[in-house]
């Protein structure tokens, strides 16, 4: 295959035992001159200071720049057939929710 050829092709992707699936609730982010760093966690429900690393994805900030468009693609997608999203989760709540959370009392950001 040409070189020029080589990105060009889009892999099939499939699963197979050494797949694994991770859940994270909670992302950091961050930077060198050479790569961007995701690491992926979970935040403790009865401890909201912790979060267990459960990933780290490292990839360079070309690749983190073209992931940036795909990311902003899938959420217009998603906005366009389910509502538009809030960023802030306390924004998502019902009065009933951020009652039953203890959260009542709190003012969501505008």
């Amino acid at each position: 295959m040409p070189d020029d050829q080589i990105h060009k092709a889009e892999p099939k992707l499939y699963s197979d035992a050494r797949t694994m699936i991770f859940y994270s609730n909670y992302t950091a982010i961050t930077m060198t001159p050479d790569e961007v760093i995701f690491r992926f966690a979970g935040r403790d429900l009865e401890d909201a200071a912790k979060a267990l690393e459960v990933a780290r994805l490292v990839v360079s900030p070309a690749h983190a720049k073209r992931l940036l468009g795909v990311l902003a693609n899938i959420i217009k997608i998603y906005e366009t057939n389910f509502g538009e999203l809030a960023a802030d989760p306390l924004q998502r709540l019902t009065p009933e929710g951020r009652k039953n959370l203890g959260i009542d009392n709190l003012q969501a950001p505008e």
